[in-house]
């Protein structure tokens, strides 16, 4: 859809995420840009060169006045959730969180921004033609989470360094979706929780993981799963201790010659 006259959403109550559904509409600015898409106060076509608190202050993409943010829709549903399932207003450090954009910090005089525990990277669109925020790293370790982890984590598909929840009230079974989170490089830190259940055999699709995978002081149960075997770019710490696994040791886990 090409609108001519703008696209306009100013002081209303609305919040969260822009998704790429409404990303994909085009407006024309004549007197700034003769070409088609967004005006953004430079005189270049496109969403995504600048901010997005920059495009919305337009005077043809107005959505000022509101609490609209370029974090992707994805993030912004498993960070959501996350705080609603796990008690976030009583955590111990909950700076800025639900409040503003979690993504909001590109250099250190922006850093008064950032939510506690989060990072965040640009990465391309969905749609393809602009780039958005999206969640790379958690680390709200300690910081007295309660609840479980929601299915909605395994949106987290851009976290590329460390997710550590270790240290928390967190309890119920461990969400098999957390095995997309094929990017994580550093560390996986779920241990000293009271998590039941099995250990998700999805797991051993982290196999880019280097650094530590640990699940131990919790109350696991069931047999290690094969799977586990495919972390073979282990080189430091495979803690699975303090649980209630059984059965055998898997011989798979012989493919992790780099520890």
């Amino acid at each position: 859809m090409s609108l001519t006259n703008g696209f306009k959403l100013s002081k209303n109550q609305l919040y969260g995420c822009i998704p790429d559904e409404v990303w994909t509409i085009k407006t024309q600015h004549p007197t700034e840009n003769s070409l088609p898409g967004w005006d953004i106060g430079t005189g270049t076509a496109g969403p995504g060169t600048q901010r997005v608190s920059t495009a919305l202050a337009s005077s043809n993409w107005d959505a000022v006045s509101n609490g609209l943010y370029d974090v992707s829709c994805a993030s912004w549903s498993g960070l959501s959730a996350l705080y609603a399932t796990n008690g976030g207003a009583t955590w111990t450090t909950k700076k800025n969180w639900m409040d503003g954009d979690p993504c909001y910090y590109t250099t250190d005089s922006m850093a008064a921004h950032q939510w506690k525990g989060i990072s965040c990277t640009e990465v391309a669109s969905s749609a393809g033609s602009y780039s958005q925020k999206m969640v790379s790293e958690i680390s709200l370790n300690g910081n007295k989470l309660e609840g479980s982890i929601p299915t909605q984590a395994g949106a987290f598909t851009q976290v590329t360094n460390k997710f550590r929840l270790d240290g928390n009230k967190l309890t119920g079974s461990l969400p098999t979706e957390i095995g997309s989170l094929t990017g994580i490089t550093s560390r996986f830190e779920i241990d000293k929780n009271t998590f039941t259940g099995k250990i998700p055999t999805e797991f051993g699709q982290l196999s880019v993981l280097t650094k530590s995978f640990d699940v131990s002081t919790n109350r696991l149960t069931g047999a290690i799963p094969t799977q586990i075997g495919g972390l073979t770019g282990m080189t430091q710490d495979l803690i699975m201790s303090r649980n209630s696994l059984s059965n055998s040791i898997p011989t798979e886990l012989g493919a992790m010659t780099a520890m």
